[in-house]
């Protein structure tokens, strides 16, 4: 795994562990099994891995167990103001942001 990669993951992670409920990054298949063990293994932290396009996952990092089915019932696509909101929760996205987000982006298609 090259150090750009690495220093991303470890960013997300301090991310995580000072408060926001999650993180996710695009990775390549070869760099999965290290990026869990820097997450789990340095951070203490939680992973799940999806599948994004062939060769490719997506890594979440999160702290709280309970994160884990949110992030399970989370669309590819958020499409209405609620799936939305829900993403810019799960991204520790303040209350201000997401909702110029979701007048400006969302509401003014």
């Amino acid at each position: 795994m090259n150090e750009v990669i690495k220093e991303r993951i470890n960013t997300y992670c301090e991310f995580v562990k000072r408060g926001k409920p999650t993180a996710m990054i695009a990775i390549q298949n070869r760099y999965v099994d290290d990026a869990i063990k820097i997450v789990t293994k340095i951070y203490n932290l939680n992973t799940y891995i999806e599948n994004l396009s062939e060769g490719w996952k997506i890594l979440w990092i999160y702290k709280d167990n309970y994160m884990l089915d949110i992030i399970k019932e989370m669309p590819e696509q958020p499409k209405t103001v609620y799936e939305h909101w829900v993403l810019g929760k799960i991204f520790g996205y303040s209350d201000e942001s997401i909702k110029t987000f979701i007048e400006t982006k969302v509401l003014h298609k």
